[in-house]
């Protein structure tokens, strides 16, 4: 599902053709791990040829170095139906994808079910609540029990109207790491951080993904969001904020190189350590089961080091 679009405005500080080339460059000589990405068999509105959209990254991953992906499964939408058994078959076929199951909030799994997901093969989960209160409205404390014993990843989507809800629901889940999308949602104010943050990112199993940008700010190098992304990582550190593209609907708003560039903004702020951090290497050692999420599926360690040829 891509970000919400966010209000055309204009912007002080427009990015140059050097501020591009220069960024982009940056972003090539590291590897990639990307934190968010979605893969519809024709599209999200189904008007794609079949394969369209994998055959689409495969080719950026190779032109970008990108060694390991979350497919973030959605489901939200007639036309998306049957998604998380999409990007399972996908992920069986290119092992550096790591797949989401989606979970219906209004038609929540019975006892059971997540677990039989984790077995399937999907490294996660993934949640899209139309409000924030609906993550404690939607599953009961079984559910939360069995995605807690489960300790896998849950991707989580939210508005960004009042987080302290989705504080209560991450402290029930301590061996699960939840990773807000798009810097927590709130698109309608860019240049704060969204109500409850705070309190939400203390909690240690709690990620924060620097994606969807374009929703807070549509121009590239996205300078109004600056103050908001440099507050997040005065809260979480860059030890904890990872790296999402939004493919492939960041593509309707970006060009490739503004999708895959560091706005010099970010560079400036974090050490050339640190940016590799939030790049890759946070969420491939979570991938790869240094973090909660556990042992790395059967043959994925030679594929995903190698898929950019």
């Amino acid at each position: 599902m891509p970000a919400p679009a966010a209000r055309r405005r204009s912007t002080a500080w427009r990015c140059s053709g050097s501020r591009t080339r220069r960024s982009t460059r940056l972003v090539e000589r590291a590897m990639l791990a990307d934190a968010h990405i979605h893969l519809f068999r024709r599209g999200l509105t189904g008007g794609l040829a079949e394969g369209a959209e994998l055959r689409g990254y495969l080719e950026l991953a190779a032109r970008h170095r990108i060694d390991r992906a979350l497919v973030v499964a959605f489901e939200g939408v007639p036309e998306t139906q049957g998604n998380s058994e999409e990007v399972l078959a996908v992920a069986a076929e290119h092992p550096w994808l790591f797949p989401t199951a989606y979970l219906d909030l209004a038609a929540p799994p019975p006892p059971g079910a997540l677990t039989a997901l984790v077995d399937r093969g999907f490294a996660g989960f993934s949640l899209y609540p139309s409000h924030e209160s609906a993550l404690l409205d939607g599953l009961t404390a079984g559910h939360r029990r069995e995605l807690d014993e489960a300790g896998r990843v849950l991707s989580l989507n939210v508005p960004g109207e009042d987080l302290a809800p989705v504080a209560a629901f991450a402290r029930a889940l301590p061996r699960v790491t939840i990773l807000l999308s798009h810097l927590g949602g709130d698109y309608g104010r860019p240049d704060r951080l969204p109500p409850g943050f705070g309190e939400l990112v203390q909690l240690p199993n709690v990620l924060v993904k620097l994606s969807g940008l374009y929703a807070l700010d549509p121009v590239y190098p996205h300078a109004g969001v600056a103050d908001r992304v440099a507050a997040t990582i005065d809260a979480v550190g860059p030890d904890r904020l990872v790296w999402g593209s939004d493919y492939a609907p960041v593509l309707s708003r970006l060009g490739e190189a503004e999708v895959f560039g560091v706005p010099d903004w970010l560079g400036e702020r974090l050490s050339a350590a640190e940016l590799r951090r939030v790049l890759h290497d946070t969420l491939a050692e979570l991938l790869d089961g240094s973090g909660p999420l556990g042992a790395p599926r059967d043959g994925a360690d030679s594929v995903r080091h190698d898929n950019f040829g």
